[in-house]
């Protein structure tokens, strides 16, 4: 409600009105900018802040996609987001698609109700293509997906859900699962029609093909999670959550201390030329200039990390660690 003026404010205005001062048509074009349209039959159910909170948390999707599919495919793969809809009615989702296409529908355990990841035939065939061992040239044709074909890209889509169940751990510990794919847009009713959805929009480039990304969620599906959805929410769980968690420090102890990391002595080096290396025999000495009462390197991976004294142990050769290298 508006703040009521005191009989004081209404007489200060009264004079500046005839003296001049105030013109009574400039107060008139302020007010009417503050004015904005609303349309009644599509209300915004996502505030301003949980929006914010969508872009951050699929801005990190993005982000750990492209790694992990870089890695997967063997090539440089860039996604970003393009645009988060939030007044979007799911029957406007639906018109806006082509035909065919990609759609997984799958569960959100424990929310109720199902949401859509759907990916364009050029950047399928293109991660296809790529996957099988193609140069991740997309096809022109647009038709769709063959059985393996299929069953590539459910076997990608599971990956991708990973990593969305990742940046949503903050929110709520999701279980993302697969329940049918569709290629028929008008197929898939996981909504009435004027239900309000949020879809979020990824371009991907892969090699040289490229195409778009749709996730779409309904707002019953998130509605018992809404207000946990600010991003304030998602800056207190990420400073207040993990690091001081004694099962999440246990469980990345646990999996670093199962880490492999290649350890190797180095006795010496030397610099020969290669006709010198090609000519070497049984029985040449090499000088690797340490002494034999020097201490030896020890590396970590490419970094000098320990000195060391050979020996041996058990009739095996040995190390016995003498000092520890600081690292710069």
């Amino acid at each position: 409600m508006a703040e009521m003026m005191t009989q004081a404010e209404i007489d200060a205005l009264l004079s500046s009105l005839a003296s001049g001062n105030v013109n009574a048509q400039e107060i008139s074009a302020k007010a009417e900018e503050k004015i904005r349209s609303y349309d009644f039959k599509r209300p915004s159910k996502f505030s301003r802040d949980q929006v914010r909170a969508l872009q951050v948390m699929h801005d990190n999707f993005a982000r750990m996609l492209s790694n992990l599919l870089s890695a997967q495919l063997r090539t440089l793969v860039q996604i970003a987001v393009a645009a988060i809809d939030h007044q979007m009615t799911y029957v406007e989702f639906l018109n806006s698609m082509q035909n065919p296409t990609i759609m997984m529908v799958f569960s959100l355990a424990p929310l109720k109700g199902t949401a859509i990841l759907e990916i364009s035939l050029g950047l399928a065939y293109a991660i296809i293509d790529r996957l099988l061992g193609g140069p991740g040239v997309g096809i022109e044709e647009a038709r769709p997906l063959t059985e393996i074909e299929q069953s590539v890209m459910m076997v990608v889509c599971e990956r991708i859900l990973e990593q969305f169940k990742e940046v949503w751990r903050d929110v709520i510990e999701l279980d993302p699962k697969i329940e049918f794919y569709e290629n028929n847009p008008m197929f898939v009713q996981i909504a009435s029609p004027n239900e309000t959805v949020a879809l979020i929009s990824l371009t991907a480039q892969v090699g040289a093909g490229e195409g778009f990304m749709n996730i779409c969620l309904p707002h019953m599906v998130l509605e018992p999670i809404m207000t946990k959805l600010t991003s304030r929410y998602l800056v207190s769980a990420t400073v207040h959550g993990g690091n001081n968690d004694p099962e999440v420090r246990e469980a990345i102890f646990k999996d670093l201390s199962s880490t492999s990391m290649d350890l190797a002595v180095e006795m010496g080096t030397i610099e020969i030329s290669l006709g010198e290396l090609l000519g070497l025999q049984v029985g040449d000495c090499l000088r690797l200039g340490r002494a034999p009462h020097d201490d030896i390197d020890v590396r970590v991976g490419p970094h000098l990390r320990y000195k060391a004294r050979p020996g041996t142990m058990q009739r095996r050769l040995a190390a016995q660690i003498v000092d520890i290298v600081e690292p710069y």
